[in-house]
């Protein structure tokens, strides 16, 4: 006998913000909430990837230091792109200025930030810094795209506006 799975999205939709904000500590540690908890950490996990770099000290032979980094992959019609806090590519950058940069993966793919670099969003106080990758990438992490449902983007700019990611 096969076993009919709850209709989750259902269930979910019962769980809007305002319930949420309105809920006593009693309710946020029920059974219902922590399974809610559960689909939305899955979800998310299903979706982001590490981003992984090891330095080593320039002029000397010294353990592996690893850094990381956590990206996802979003396409908004033109194609996925990945996007990480750009407060953490410029830890990266500081680590290449600062000591020698032995591996950068992203997920188990090698990946060179600089080479793919799109655009930073930090000139526009956007703490957002986005890469090229290809499908075949994205595919090796094991990771699904975050799907834009707004249209195409970058949408066109205004005279003069820039929009962050994307360079003009």
């Amino acid at each position: 006998m096969t076993e009919t799975l709850p209709d989750f999205a259902a269930i979910d939709a019962e769980f809007t913000p305002e319930r949420l904000n309105a809920m006593s500590m009693e309710e946020r540690l029920s059974d219902p909430m922590k399974a809610f908890s559960r689909r939305r950490h899955d979800d998310g996990a299903a979706h982001v990837t590490w981003w992984l770099w090891r330095t080593q000290e320039r002029n000397q032979l010294t353990p592996l230091k690893p850094s990381q980094g956590s990206m996802f992959f979003l396409d908004c019609g033109r194609g996925a792109f990945a996007v990480t806090a750009d407060h953490v590519y410029d830890g990266f950058l500081e680590d290449r200025d600062e000591r020698r940069i032995r591996s950068s993966q992203i997920g188990n793919v090698a990946f060179d930030p600089e080479d793919r670099l799109i655009a930073r969003g930090k000139h526009l106080g956007v703490d957002i810094a986005t890469f090229r990758v290809t499908p075949e990438e994205i595919a090796a992490t094991g990771k699904r795209i975050v799907e834009g449902t707004d249209g195409a983007w970058p949408p066109p700019p205004n005279d003069g506006e820039a929009v962050p990611g994307f360079p003009r």
